[in-house]
């Protein structure tokens, strides 16, 4: 029986067509069987048809158990689930899939003498609760100097357990990885997951969940201990780096003592720590004509505060390596809650000198600004030498820079002895003045106009909060900056309130002070607060053309190599804003009419990398250089070995190395 137009059977179920759509349907009528198309003689065969439709479009129709690889020249990763449709309830099995480059590794749960291992944060994870983070057994790479670390290298999986806790469509696994791979040097990444799974009747992802379940039986038993794993894992020895970027013989420990030692004296006379140097001396001349034994004291106090510093710093630094955090001299200058803090210190160090601040708070902030530079307790000096070396820390110092670029990857004991070195560096002048202390005498007698020098040496620290209120500002949003600012004045004006109150018991009661003190903690706080919230999104950056006919071109390691390879050369600049040094060498060297006359004319391509805020790619390049901290400059030319120059530069240094 002929069926009318527009009419289309399918097994038993008869549909009709809109007219329009008619003639779209032609050629894909031609194209299937007649007995699909002319009636139902063969009903068996049209439903094995649609059995096989149906399973060819199960691939498409099916959800991803898996993100997309996160990739980088040193491996990839990415999340991954054991099912790609899960229960309301009961477990989920998830993995951090990785895939290391040739010679590369990541870290087991105990790094061993370096590194750190991955940490995951799970915020806006939805459905999932109480994530365990299983580690299969790792390999011990025993590492040239007899670093023992230990993790895994090639492809490996993460094991992470969750359970399923949902009255919703889906389950979202949000998770935000943190991890360090290493070779010859160390580079962290951070990168994002999300990993949405329908909820349904559990559908197995095969692939996933074999791969994830091989490395959950590589997980110890639970009675084994940490040291017993340890023992028992299997060595890999790398005897040698498989990187050619350092040349010549490593130095010893003791020579990078030996520099650590020196790089530490020169810090001194670092544009960093020249305001706070100028403080010290006014605490010294408060001191002149005094007894010996007093002399000696102070000058041990000083140089016990500087040296406890550092021995401070190191202890910080081991801290912040085992929890996976980038780490090198000066690196905390890229935390914009760290520069918002110490301008607010500074600040109130200079609230101090012009007399506005005398109040001795029971806080160790409040006592240390009133003692800063007039007191004559120990603590003054000692606090004064801690506050000489938090400010040092964004200068380098020749010497300075290869010790540290050794010390921040070594065991724990060589971190802490070669900071220790730096420190006592920087003390040896109080040292001297404590062993002659007769040197004393030779400064003036206090008087009148010690009242005016304090007021002068005010200013410059004001002139310091300036300078790290620019820094802050590279870092943070403008609006951030106007609070910033806007809060400098309310602290001024609470900490001269508070002054007018203990100067003039009438006008207010004790409880008055208290509470005005309390608005200033919690201005301080409220103003820390926002320094954070206003991070912005990315690095801003400084032009890149300086006040001379030199042009920069941004920093590209891989771009280093391709002009080396065209036979051109390239001079490498790693600056920062906050960087005293490195401004003071782009103003009054590199911005130097016959340096830059040299550079244009030997055309030599300029290139500078900004680490004002932190930058993975330039951390790793200092690392294959053996520095941590900066300035640091470079000179490739085709076919030779990179030419280091010294953190501080002279133009005759710069012009001597051009011609060579």
């Amino acid at each position: 029986m002929n069926k009318p137009a527009g009419i289309f059977r399918f097994g038993r179920h008869t549909t009709v067509a809109r007219p329009s759509v008619i003639w779209r349907r032609s050629a894909a009528r031609r194209a299937l069987p007649a007995w699909f198309v002319a009636g139902n003689p063969r009903p068996g065969a049209q439903r094995k048809l649609f059995s096989l439709i149906c399973l060819l479009a199960l691939p498409c129709l099916s959800h991803a158990a898996a993100t997309e690889w996160k990739v980088n020249p040193e491996g990839q990763v990415r999340l991954i689930a054991s099912d790609s449709v899960v229960s309301k309830t009961g477990s989920l099995l998830l993995g951090l899939h990785f895939k290391t480059a040739p010679g590369w590794y990541v870290y087991w749960k105990m790094a061993g003498d370096a590194g750190y291992p991955p940490s995951f944060k799970w915020e806006g994870s939805e459905g999932i609760k109480k994530p365990q983070l299983l580690w299969p057994a790792p390999t011990k790479f025993i590492l040239p100097g007899n670093i023992i670390e230990y993790g895994y290298e090639g492809e490996g999986v993460y094991p992470i357990r969750v359970q399923l806790a949902t009255t919703e469509g889906r389950v979202r696994a949000s998770a935000a990885v943190s991890y360090l791979t290493c070779n010859s040097s160390c580079i962290p990444y951070k990168y994002e997951f999300i990993l949405d799974l329908p909820v349904g009747e559990a559908v197995p992802d095969p692939q996933n969940q074999e791969l994830i379940e091989r490395y959950v039986k590589e997980v110890p038993p639970a009675g084994m201990t940490d040291e017993e794993i340890m023992r028992s894992a299997p060595v890999v020895r790398k005897d040698a780096w498989p990187s050619s970027e350092k040349q010549g013989a490593p130095l010893s420990t003791l020579t990078l003592l030996l520099f650590a030692f020196l790089g530490g004296l020169l810090l001194n006379v670092m544009p960093c720590v020249l305001p706070v140097l100028s403080i010290k001396l006014l605490g010294l001349l408060q001191h002149s004509g005094q007894a010996r034994a007093t002399i000696v004291r102070n000058a041990l106090a000083s140089a016990a505060g500087i040296i406890g510093s550092f021995m401070a710093l190191a202890l910080a630094a081991i801290a912040a390596r085992n929890t996976g955090h980038a780490i090198g001299w000066g690196i905390q200058f890229q935390e914009p809650v760290f520069v918002g803090f110490l301008a607010l210190v500074v600040f109130f160090f200079a609230l101090n000198l012009w007399g506005m601040f005398e109040i001795g708070l029971p806080s160790l902030l409040g006592q240390f600004a009133v003692t800063f530079g007039r007191g004559e307790t120990l603590s003054a000096y000692f606090l004064s030498g801690l506050f000489a070396t938090l400010l040092a820390t964004p200068c380098s110092a020749p010497f300075l820079g290869t010790a540290m670029g050794f010390a921040l990857f070594q065991p724990p004991l060589t971190i802490l002895a070669i900071f220790t070195a730096v420190g006592a560096g920087m003390a040896l002048p109080y040292f001297v003045l404590a062993a002659f202390p007769r040197t004393f005498h030779w400064l003036p007698k206090p008087g009148p106009w010690m009242v005016h020098l304090r007021t002068i040496l005010g200013f410059l620290l004001a002139a310091t909060v300036v300078w790290l209120a620019f820094v802050l500002s590279m870092q943070i949003r403008p609006e951030g900056m106007a609070y910033f600012y806007l809060s400098l004045v309310g602290i001024g004006f609470a900490a001269w309130l508070r002054e007018l109150l203990l100067t003039h018991p009438r006008l207010g009661s004790p409880w008055a002070r208290r509470l005005i003190t309390l608005l200033m903690v919690a201005l301080i706080v409220g103003i820390l607060r926002m320094v954070n919230r206003n991070r912005s999104s990315g690095p801003v950056r400084h032009a890149l053309s300086s006040e001379g006919a030199l042009t920069w071109v941004p920093f590209d390691e891989t771009h280093v190599e391709a002009l080396t390879r065209d036979g051109k050369t390239v001079f490498v600049d790693v600056t920062a804003n906050w960087c005293v040094t490195c401004k003071y060498n782009e103003r009054f060297v590199l911005s130097d009419p016959d340096v830059s006359k040299a550079f244009r004319d030997a055309g030599i391509v300029m290139m500078q990398a900004d680490w004002t805020s932190h930058d993975a790619a330039i951390t790793s390049y200092l690392e294959k250089n053996g520095r941590a901290g900066i300035p640091f400059y470079a000179l490739y030319r085709p076919g030779r070995s990179p030419v280091l120059l010294s953190e501080f530069l002279g133009k005759a240094k710069v012009l001597e190395a051009l011609k060579s």
